[in-house]
């Protein structure tokens, strides 16, 4: 009995409650537990209906405007990110944040936040513990949540290539019936080299179709070291954010990493939502 209730204590020392509370979808308290009440100095019946934009600093404030915008489709999701509150007495705690969209008869309704501790250490420790693919969608999170549009698509190619297989990736805007390269590598890994800019045809109805393009006759490379040419495969996705075809996602992996398809998808699917708002059409 008293080891079941040691291991009890210890599993449960594990264990932090978190501040809780929902805003509407203006930003304003509509629920409050007491962990919230005692972060921001204030009890709930002071709290309804103030928005939550009146206890944070400016930045994060925009921060989290700037996701609220993004939530345009019927789709639950998670986003993640760093918010210094400020309480009546100007003290700064910063804290991450979990936001999710809730729905009432299929409709959104309003935002559940959940409170963290936020540490540079224990944000690597849970990164670290993560599967590739979670680790790999974590640094997509953070990434939008934390860059300017001038340094976003460069952050992009450097978490991206983290994947293994991933030898070049090109991230293209479709602007005057053409695609621009926003961003790309330079030079693969393992000294493979692939000229991004040019695009064809195949690339152009990939963004107009909504359908991926892989090429079965895979891409010939040279080597920069003149050794014997490698055989590398070109895979390409639509971005798109919601009915909007704005962009192409280009990858160039090895022969043999076409299991690498399905993390792919799945980025791509979310960098033409969350990064459509670093575009220039966005903005018009």
């Amino acid at each position: 009995m008293l080891s079941s209730i040691a291991d009890r204590r210890t599993a449960e020392s594990g264990i932090v409650r978190c501040p809780v509370f929902k805003i509407d979808l203006k930003g304003r308290f509509v629920f409050v537990d007491d962990l919230t009440e005692k972060l921001l100095g204030r009890p709930q019946d002071m709290l309804f209906g103030r928005s939550l934009g009146n206890f944070l600093s400016e930045k994060s404030w925009l921060t989290l405007s700037a996701i609220f915008q993004r939530y345009s489709h019927y789709e639950t999701s998670f986003e993640a990110l760093e918010l210094e509150f400020v309480n009546p007495e100007n003290d700064k705690q910063t804290l991450m944040a979990v936001i999710s969209l809730n729905f009432i008869a299929g409709n959104p309704a309003n935002y559940q936040v959940a409170l963290i501790p936020a540490s540079a250490d224990r944000r690597i420790e849970r990164i670290s513990d993560l599967s590739r693919q979670e680790r790999l969608f974590a640094l997509l999170f953070e990434l939008v949540s934390g860059e300017d549009s001038g340094q976003v698509w460069k952050k992009l190619v450097e978490i991206m290539l983290h994947l293994e297989e991933l030898c070049q990736i090109g991230i293209y805007q479709y602007r005057d019936r053409s695609l621009h390269l926003l961003a790309g590598s330079s030079a693969a890994k393992s000294g493979i080299s692939s000229e991004l800019s040019p695009t064809s045809d195949d690339h152009l109805a990939v963004v107009f179709n909504s359908h991926p393009f892989i090429n079965t006759e895979y891409l010939m490379a040279e080597t920069i070291d003149d050794l014997a040419p490698k055989i590398f495969t070109e895979i390409c996705y639509p971005l798109m954010h919601g009915d909007k075809r704005w962009g192409m996602a280009r990858y160039i992996v090895s022969k043999d990493s076409l299991n690498l398809e399905e993390t792919l998808l799945r980025a791509s699917r979310y960098m033409g939502n969350a990064l459509y708002w670093f575009t220039e059409d966005s903005r018009k």
